[in-house]
């Protein structure tokens, strides 16, 4: 467990070649057992859920930006805070080679080893069913982690693999839980992991800071969208755009920020603030979002503006299955 208490007692264990593994992870037998157990029990659990409510759609959303530096990981780390904080079974997906949700997830040791992971499941389609062994569960969401490997991922997908813009699509449809929620962290770049994100979610998120460079970014998700549905007719309606998430919004802003952010609400989309917060920055060193992070420094203001964010997702979610 992390010192934030945001993770459960797989975190201690280590891989080993001979040992029997549970997402990953060396376990010994009486651990084996009752991760099982628990394990099963969660799949009944929602599968009876499923039958009370006779119809169930997952929502996947791709948070996404193609410049770095602007709140991805956070946002899709307190989004899923909150989501979670309302009830929902949530999933974190990390598609950025750089592996920040994972280590801002409390699973820093996965990115660096040789396991099952999500770039073999991606890279190797007679492997896709094994999405379900690289699920780790965490004290708020489940998360599938990144691993070092996936920096080779963007050629291989390009020059190796079949149907490589659809991997992740694929994969996700052989996940045994059902989600409510399943959010996508994105690589900040145009590559075919990115297009995978888009493909198998069909809806997105983008985080911006409030400059100028913000608005050519999102001229570049439109264009890729543009590419994307193009590209792929009949395998998809379209890529929504749900909202715009302005990141470390300061109290006292200047009059370039407040020029930025009256630009960023005259947009056809939702837009939200999270204010600036340190809170924010120590929950995600202790690997769990804001929802769980106890801290003296004010916390308030941004949980309530990922859970207005968090508010959109269900509305929209009502719409869809409507």
């Amino acid at each position: 467990m992390t010192e934030g208490g945001g993770l459960s007692s797989i975190n201690s264990l280590r891989y080993s070649r001979d040992s029997p593994l549970v997402s990953g992870i060396a376990l010994g037998p009486d651990k084996l057992h009752q991760t099982h157990q628990t394990h099963q029990i969660r799949l009944t659990n929602n599968y009876i859920r499923r039958l009370r409510y006779n119809r169930h759609m997952t929502q996947t959303i791709a948070i996404s930006n193609q410049a770095g530096g602007v709140g991805k990981t956070t946002t899709t780390i307190n989004l899923g805070g909150a989501l979670a904080n309302e009830g929902h079974d949530v999933l974190l997906i990390d598609a950025d080679p750089q592996g920040t949700l994972t280590e801002g997830t409390g699973f820093r040791d996965l990115y660096d080893q040789k396991i099952p992971s999500l770039h073999q499941v991606m890279a190797d389609p007679s492997r896709t069913e094994e999405i379900n062994d690289i699920v780790q569960h965490h004290d708020e969401f489940d998360v599938i982690p990144a691993n070092k490997a996936m920096d080779g991922l963007k050629d291989m997908l390009v020059t190796q693999v079949a149907n490589s813009e659809m991997r992740l699509k694929i994969a996700i449809n052989e996940l045994e839980y059902c989600y409510d929620f399943i959010l996508i962290d994105c690589p900040p770049d145009l590559s075919q992991i990115l297009d995978n994100a888009l493909l198998a979610a069909e809806s997105v998120l983008i985080p911006v800071e409030a400059t100028r460079r913000s608005i050519r970014a999102i001229e570049k998700m439109n264009e890729e969208i543009d590419y994307l549905t193009n590209s792929f007719p009949g395998q998809i309606e379209t890529i929504d755009i749900l909202g715009i998430v302005i990141n470390s919004v300061e109290s006292v802003q200047n009059n370039d920020t407040k020029q930025m952010i009256e630009f960023f609400n005259d947009a056809p989309y939702d837009v939200f603030q999270v204010p600036d917060r340190v809170a924010i920055r120590r929950a995600w060193n202790n690997g769990v979002s804001i929802f769980t992070h106890e801290d003296t420094a004010k916390t308030e203001d941004a949980r309530e503006a990922y859970t207005e964010i968090a508010a959109m997702l269900e509305r929209h979610t009502a719409e869809v299955e409507a």
